[in-house]
């Protein structure tokens, strides 16, 4: 009876011990599954992030600073919606042995991370300058500020002259010029690059930008196209340079069109005198610019423009003003009458308007 019950234990314990290997086995199992299972998960995630992000096939300036590593450098590619994953980058720039120049490249959220670790490293040991454009510049003063940071002026001229492939110009009459579409910003440029290197960059920034914020559909609902809101921001930019008061002026441009009015605008016939149309830099300079004579837009811009200038002509405040003055102290006066302009000027001002 005895050994009964020892030889039932026996066979308990072993049933037990197996039981146990096999409920081993199977956690061990699941275990190598899950394990596999995230493996290929990690492999398919990152096969996808190194995929192109997607979108346009035009390229947008990306500047690497010296001294960038290639952490910081992919986590300014993922902020600028070039990579899908910064981590991403990083690793397959390390795995595949690539350095990143110091420089502006060029790149297109329409390339793979692979594609983008090439170009980064394609301008090793190329010197870059940076270039600043400021706004409110004609063609002729900006020649002069090119001049002085070092372009030749043949080059220049070639620049301004040259026809280029862009959105933003698919508007512009064919006789004008780039007045206005060089669009002020500061630009990175490699040692070698030419002034129309640098044009073609302020043309890209400006088309980029309306494009990205919505800008060219708010043309569009406006009936508007990209030429005349530019010929205005200029008039708008030469007036005021403060981003409210551009608004308030772009606001009484605004009412001054729709009531079919001259747009009155001073800085207009400035521009036709310095630009030889006419002969005196007074409001009966006899120009089709000189919107103190003919009613409309002028041919074409007067200078270029801050964003900001654009953005009002697209969103002017909605007010009653038909006139406005800039007094001697620096403020700007609005009137809604003839009347009440005139006594703006004779309050405010006195040597400006003289």
């Amino acid at each position: 009876m005895q050994d009964s019950k020892t030889t039932l234990r026996r066979s308990n314990k072993q049933l037990t011990l197996k039981k146990k290997r096999s409920s081993g086995r199977r956690i061990f199992g699941w275990l190598a599954a899950a394990t596999v299972l995230a493996a290929v998960t990690f492999v398919v995630w990152f096969i996808v992030a190194m995929q192109p992000v997607g979108g346009a096939n035009e390229k947008q300036p990306f500047i690497v600073e010296p001294g960038d590593t290639l952490e910081i450098v992919g986590l300014n590619l993922q902020k600028e919606g070039l990579v899908r994953n910064s981590f991403v980058f990083t690793v397959v720039a390390k795995l595949t042995n690539k350095t990143v120049m110091a420089g502006t490249h060029y790149l297109s959220p329409s390339q793979s991370v692979l594609q983008i670790a090439f170009d980064l490293q394609k301008m090793a040991g190329s010197e870059y300058r940076q270039v600043t454009i400021l706004a409110g510049q004609t063609l002729a003063e900006l020649k002069v500020s090119l001049i002085a940071v070092g372009f030749a002026a043949g080059d220049i001229d070639e620049a301004f002259d040259k026809v280029y492939n862009s959105p933003l110009l698919s508007d512009k009459p064919t006789a004008s010029t780039l007045e206005g579409y060089i669009f002020p910003d500061t630009y990175h440029l490699d040692a070698e690059d030419n002034a129309s290197t640098l044009v073609q960059m302020a043309i890209d920034n400006l088309y980029n930008k309306l494009k990205s914020d919505g800008s060219l559909d708010v043309m569009k609902s406006q009936g508007k196209t990209i030429y005349q809101t530019l010929v205005m921001a200029s008039i708008v930019q030469k007036e005021v340079s403060d981003p409210e008061e551009q608004k308030n002026v772009a606001g009484v441009f605004a009412n001054r069109l729709q009531w079919d009015m001259l747009l009155g605008s001073d800085v207009t016939f400035h521009y036709a005198y310095k630009q030889g149309y006419c002969t005196t830099n007074t409001p009966d300079c006899d120009s089709v610019y000189n919107t103190r004579l003919y009613k409309g837009l002028p041919p074409g811009p007067i200078a270029n423009m801050e964003y900001a200038a654009i953005q009002a002509v697209l969103h002017p405040a909605e007010n009653e003003h038909f006139f406005f003055v800039a007094g001697d102290n620096g403020k700007t006066y609005y009137a809604t009458d003839a009347d009440g302009h005139f006594e703006n000027v004779r309050n405010h001002c006195h040597k400006l308007c003289q």
